[in-house]
């Protein structure tokens, strides 16, 4: 009895991408505001500074609200006393209870986090959409 080999073919295709609009090869992404084919043009740019507290804690910036993309909050000047701090739900998720990160990257409130923290910059970023709204303080 003479066996003959066994083959199995296995072809691999090519993975292609699809658009944001559920199109395979469409080439249609989403824009900075999150708009499937979108030009920016709903993008809504908030800019808020906290001047003269002169209190010692935690003071609300801004509340950046839930369904915000592509959020970044900075010092305008780097300092060496004023911390970023970041609340989520009532929760400290940033450099709360007056404890201070370090530079990392971390997940809360349903959001993948980007915090640098060195002599030049304080910044956090998140490219969202944020699912609960966020307090900057």
């Amino acid at each position: 009895t003479v066996r003959s080999p066994v083959y199995s073919e296995v072809q691999m295709s090519k993975l292609q991408p699809i658009g944001c609009d559920k199109v395979l090869n469409s080439g249609v992404q989403e824009d900075f505001c999150g708009v499937c084919n979108g030009n920016g043009s709903t993008a809504n740019k908030v800019t808020d500074t906290l001047t003269g507290s002169g209190n010692f804690g935690y003071h609300t910036v801004t509340v950046v609200p839930a369904g915000a993309r592509n959020v970044r909050v900075a010092e305008a000047t780097a300092t060496s006393f004023i911390y970023l701090a970041l609340q989520s739900g009532g929760q400290a998720i940033l450099n709360g209870g007056f404890r201070v990160r370090s530079t990392s990257s971390f997940s809360a409130a349903g959001n993948v986090f980007q915090y640098v923290r060195n002599s030049a910059e304080e910044s956090v970023f998140t490219s969202g959409p944020l699912q609960q709204p966020l307090t900057v303080q």
